[in-house]
């Protein structure tokens, strides 16, 4: 079995990120999914064992209608840490969305 030293962790929603996260600039806009979202990252090192981090954000608009929070305002932001600095913003998320797709699969076939 193949193993890797790089990680891919959906990180966790607390005010100094996003704070972090709101005042970034230079976003671009990519397609995944048949949506549009703005892509970013950064180097993240806010972890004394976990050094030359990135932290890869994924940001959304929110519809008319849709309620506002405290934490996301106007968009809605998911964010994924990892020490990978070889591929793209976009290329994280899809992997990382992929990842997420296939356990929700092992999931359900191990609760039927």
């Amino acid at each position: 079995m193949e193993h890797t030293e790089k990680f891919y962790i959906r990180a966790e929603r607390y005010a100094g990120l996003y704070e972090k996260v709101k005042r970034q600039t230079g976003w671009t806009t990519v397609e995944i999914g048949f949506q549009h979202y703005d892509v970013q990252s950064f180097p993240f090192e806010s972890f004394e064992d976990v050094k030359h981090c990135r932290l890869v954000v994924q940001r959304q608009r929110k519809q008319k209608g849709e309620q506002l929070d405290l934490f996301d305002g106007e968009y809605t932001y998911r964010c994924i840490l990892t020490n990978d600095w070889d591929m793209t913003d976009e290329e994280i998320i899809l992997h990382y969305n992929k990842r997420g797709s296939a356990e929700q699969v092992f999931d359900r076939q191990n609760n039927d």
